[in-house]
């Protein structure tokens, strides 16, 4: 990687993310999972991934960023976009995940008839 011969290999930049949300570094695995993402924002890892990280963040943290949306909205947001993609794609398996962690969300933000609707 030192010879630039990857930087534009999304599946770099969503493992560095990964490694580095799992050691604790959130700002470094955000970065990376927006490499990834303004290389392409219709693949559907760095999606999830993002939307993984935003909904382990604080709740009521806001990110003047994206004017201000909190990290539920944005965690939301990245769901959607990956269940759009795993559809897009027929990734059923994928899709699933998607689906099963936005209803925890909604039913974390005690919204329970859109955490049942993900689940129907």
């Amino acid at each position: 990687m030192k010879n630039g011969g990857f930087k534009d290999e999304i599946r770099i930049y969503n493992n560095l993310g990964i490694i580095y949300k799992r050691s604790g570094n959130l700002e470094a695995a955000k970065s990376n999972y927006d490499i990834a993402l303004n290389i392409d924002k219709n693949s559907f890892f760095p999606n999830y991934n993002m939307g993984v990280l935003k909904a382990h963040q604080k709740d009521n943290e806001l990110n003047p960023k994206t004017n201000n949306l909190s990290n539920i909205e944005e965690c939301l947001m990245y769901f959607e976009n990956a269940l759009r993609i795993a559809r897009e794609q027929k990734e059923e398996v994928y899709e699933i995940n998607v689906l099963v962690n936005m209803a925890l969300i909604y039913e974390r933000t005690i919204e329970y008839d859109k955490a049942i609707c993900c689940l129907e």
